[in-house]
């Protein structure tokens, strides 16, 4: 059997997702009075051309930000357009916050950062980890701004379903490879879309990434830059290759680190990822048996090993693990646990620890780092909404399977690739074949003929973001450079590699680019 994992759409977090098919053009949705867009005018958003020189776009370049005190930061909102091909309808607010420059008489400017997901806030990860996203050196010229992108955190956020349903969504264990099952996960998928709408209302069809890519350059102009420096990890990446494509003359300084491939499709995604994290666990398996990590819960070959993880899976999809709260450890949430851990090697000694407890029938180390995962709290609340605004941009993003022949197909693709994680992340389609709103971005290379040097960086054992996802990034953005990571975990600056930390400072600083072929170990 085949039980459904919270990284795929059966349990609420997708590695990859897409649509379905279009209303009418300009239906009304019955449940938000919303006018629901055709995929014919938002596909626009490609050929909108340089809107920093159009005049129906001024309203929106010429604003002034209000800057207030936050603490120890800066914040403010900077208003677009929901409906970029629709400049006079209706507004929405974006929430930024600034960390300045700790030297100003030497400050270049600023330096926009997107975390990724998509769905994480850019604007709580600098006020939370501002001093560790970036060098001193960095930090003493460059005003950090962090910025939620639409849909996610304080702008404008996607809502689909409260927190308690949240934590069952991401529980749930079913077998899609059954036709009962797969109805099951249909109807459950076919509720939490119903949910992003109904909860999240109008915005819904617009928090794709191309329009958030346009959002970017009215933040800059805003910032009072003629062009944009930022920094962006993973799902990042796409965004600022994105604004790239859109805007190569306003181009500054760029660094994208666990590069996505933009011209992957959706299944292109989830088999990449699925064989990614397959790899990485083989890299933790080997260096628990190794006793690298610590003491270590599996034994004999790296293949016997991971048969282990597989038969705990396979174990708790009928016995969920125990745990001291209500909440026992059901089969996808272990698999997210694993998961969890193997976004960051340091973080290896405690997954060892954690599955050597639930082979004991103790869960909450596995709990632990699920909830890590999806940033709940001990309280039952989450601290973002990234769970829900994940499928959103995903769906407008990617096109979906849509048939349960289609999924069954790629299930065995993934099967092949990833015996381990392969299954669990398959039928990651099924919540946006429900999807209320059809895609907007159309995958596709991205050359941002005219640009500066953008600088990609790429690690070789990255499970989320293969490495061969940069290499593509690079080689398609007519002025990029690829630096290398040989290592393990998701991203590489700022990861206590003085190789890599040094080269990427270069190229912000100074605008030196690495020679071809730069590799750090």
């Amino acid at each position: 059997m085949i039980a459904c994992s919270a990284l795929s759409g059966c349990g609420g977090y997708l590695v990859e997702s897409g649509s379905q098919g279009s209303p009418t053009a300009g239906s009304d949705d019955p449940s938000t009075g919303a006018a629901t867009p055709t995929g014919e005018p938002i596909g626009q958003l490609d050929s909108l051309g340089d809107t920093s020189e159009k005049a129906e776009f001024a309203t929106y370049y010429d604003q002034e930000l209000d800057w207030q005190r936050c603490g120890k930061f800066e914040c403010a909102t900077v208003q677009v357009p929901m409906d970029w091909t629709r400049p006079e309808g209706a507004s929405i607010a974006l929430e930024l916050l600034r960390r300045p420059a700790a030297e100003p008489d030497e400050r270049i400017g600023s330096l926009v950062y997107n975390p990724g997901g998509p769905g994480s806030s850019g604007v709580e990860m600098v006020k939370e980890q501002g001093g560790s996203l970036i060098s001193s050196d960095v930090a003493k010229r460059y005003d950090l701004v962090g910025f939620d992108p639409r849909g996610v955190g304080s702008s404008e956020p996607i809502d689909c379903v409260s927190d308690k349903d949240l934590d069952e969504w991401m529980a749930a264990d079913f077998q899609p490879d059954t036709p009962e099952g797969f109805q099951e996960g249909s109807e459950l998928a076919a509720d939490f879309a119903k949910g992003c709408e109904q909860h999240t209302g109008a915005l819904l069809p617009y928090v794709d990434t191309w329009s958030a890519a346009r959002d970017m350059d009215v933040i800059r102009q805003a910032l009072g830059d003629d062009q944009l420096h930022y920094l962006g990890a993973s799902y990042g990446t796409l965004l600022g290759a994105t604004y790239a494509g859109f805007y190569p003359q306003r181009v500054g300084r760029l660094v994208l680190d666990g590069g996505l491939d933009p011209a992957n499709n959706g299944d292109g995604l989830v088999l990449g990822q699925a064989e990614g994290f397959e790899k990485a666990m083989r890299q933790f398996v080997q260096a628990c048996l190794d006793g690298k990590i610590g003491d270590c819960p599996l034994s004999g070959s790296v293949d016997e090993a991971m048969r282990q993880v597989d038969q705990m899976v396979e174990k708790a999809e009928t016995q969920p693990i125990k745990t001291d709260t209500e909440r026992d450890v059901t089969a996808s949430m272990l698999v997210t646990g694993i998961v969890a851990a193997l976004y960051d090697d340091e973080a290896w000694p405690y997954l060892a620890e954690a599955l050597g407890r639930a082979q004991q029938g103790d869960g909450n180390g596995i709990l632990f780092l699920d909830d890590l995962y999806s940033q709940r709290t001990d309280s039952g609340a989450y601290r973002s909404n990234i769970m829900e605004a994940f499928p959103a941009v995903n769906c407008l993003d990617y096109s979906a399977l849509q048939s349960e022949q289609e999924m069954q197909e790629q299930a065995k693709r993934l099967q092949e690739v990833a015996p381990v994680f392969g299954p669990r992340m398959a039928y990651s389609d099924l919540v946006c074949s429900q999807w209320p709103h059809p895609p907007v971005r159309k995958p596709g290379e991205i050359t941002a003929d005219g640009a500066e040097p953008i600088l990609v960086v790429g690690t070789t054992g990255d499970p989320a973001t293969p490495y061969e996802w940069s290499q593509a990034l690079a080689d398609q953005l007519s002025s990029g450079v690829l630096l290398t990571f040989v290592g393990e975990g998701h991203t590489a600056y700022m990861r206590d590699n003085q190789c890599i930390d040094s080269t990427v400072d270069g190229y912000l600083l100074d605008g030196t680019v690495p020679q071809e072929g730069k590799r750090c170990e």
